[in-house]
């Protein structure tokens, strides 16, 4: 059995939250662990810490969710219409330049 955060990490610290203890095999906990991964870098989730330049943990990469994707799943896609051509092209955000801080 484990340690099981019922809440991702990434979203942040929460006041009097404490961890499922001894409810979760280990087996389950490394599968969730993946899927909390994948929310937090390549869903909307991703796009908006990213976008706003939330860290992760200090020992974590922080790859460009527009690059790599996660556990196993896709970068994220941003299509839009270019603006004075009659095509689509793809876009990013790099948070130094876009980031409100």
């Amino acid at each position: 059995m484990s340690r099981e955060h019922y809440l991702p990490a990434c979203l942040g610290n929460f006041r009097n939250y404490e961890p499922l203890r001894d409810k979760v095999c280990r087996g389950c906990n490394a599968k969730l662990s993946l899927l909390d991964e994948q929310f937090c870098r390549c869903g909307p989730e991703g796009f908006l810490r990213y976008y706003l330049g939330l860290r992760g943990r200090k020992q974590h990469k922080k790859p460009s969710p527009f690059y790599r994707g996660s556990a196993g799943g896709r970068w994220i896609e941003i299509k839009a219409r270019h603006p004075t051509k009659d095509f689509d092209i793809y876009c990013e955000v790099e948070p130094s330049v876009a980031s409100p801080k």
